[in-house]
């Protein structure tokens, strides 16, 4: 399982075509539907494979307790980042609108603003860490395990993704609720596979070149990525990452394995069963 090194730094840039937005709306609801509600009892979940950040900060600010996780130390520094930034923004617009209800009140109380401080710090609380999703563990239980973006589909090994699953169920506390994605075969063989993709931005490109083979239903990804460094010039940087699709059949044993009970099985963005063409599908699993 290989982490992002070169194409850390532009992921953001050649994802931008993703909705974010819209895949954790979907998802805050599979959870509201199983009982995990950000408004009611404010719990923590953990965002496996969490990237650089984007998903995990969308989720925090719906006001869910987060914990990233990913094996990528690059990514994760950018995921720092964001935290950083949009802690920053909220604290120059909480002391713009403390400033102007201290000039209008004679009466500002010291003590409000230290209840603010700590009622921000729960709600915006994020902690990233390095961590194997194949061996990795949480301080105490939490409430829900969401992973997307197709991250499980990087385990390749039958029995490395059961190992996934018996860390999500020592991860997860009674009846908590595991989300995960997975791009399917249809995709990796019928749209992706054996075809080239590839981007030019002002300040990177890339090509992507994937293969796919059939017997072992693993798509390598061999990208080329050229990225601008600060003299002007372009540094060319080249990673192989490989994917495997899984039959729902096989998705189900491995669960079985560990003793995780599936809740439902959907066509990615729909309430829908998944059919022959889904491109992506959505597991809803519990920990009973």
């Amino acid at each position: 399982m290989e982490a992002y090194t070169g194409f850390a730094e532009v992921y953001d840039l050649f994802m931008d075509n993703i909705p974010y937005e819209q895949w954790a709306q979907y998802v805050i609801k599979l959870l509201e539907e199983n009982g995990i509600n950000a408004q009611i009892e404010n719990p923590t979940i953990v965002d496996l494979g969490c990237g650089t950040g984007t998903f995990t900060q969308i989720l925090n600010d719906a006001g869910f307790q987060m914990i990233g996780i990913d094996n990528s130390q690059e990514m994760l520094m950018i995921a720092n980042g964001k935290r950083f930034e949009n802690n920053n923004e909220y604290e120059e617009s909480e002391e713009c609108e403390e400033s102007e209800e201290y000039e209008e009140s004679e009466e500002y109380e010291e003590s409000e603003e230290c209840e603010e401080s700590d009622e921000y710090q729960n709600s915006k609380s994020i902690i990233y860490t390095l961590q194997d999703m194949r061996d990795f563990a949480v301080p105490e239980p939490v409430s829900a395990i969401v992973s997307v973006c197709d991250s499980m589909n990087y385990i390749i090994e039958e029995a490395e993704l059961s190992e996934v699953f018996k860390c999500v169920k020592n991860a997860l506390a009674e009846n908590g609720v595991f989300v995960f994605d997975m791009k399917t075969q249809h995709f990796f063989r019928d749209i992706l596979g054996e075809n080239t993709i590839a981007e030019n931005r002002e300040n990177a490109a890339f090509i992507w070149d994937n293969y796919y083979y059939e017997d072992e239903s693993i798509n390598e990804y061999q990208m080329t990525l050229f990225i601008e460094e600060e003299n002007g010039l372009f540094k060319k940087y080249e990673e192989t990452h490989v994917q495997r699709g899984y039959t729902i059949e096989e998705v189900k044993a491995s669960l079985a394995v560990v003793g995780l009970e599936i809740v439902n099985i959907f066509d990615a963005f729909t309430q829908n069963s998944p059919t022959d063409n889904s491109e992506r599908i959505y597991f809803v699993v519990k920990r009973k």
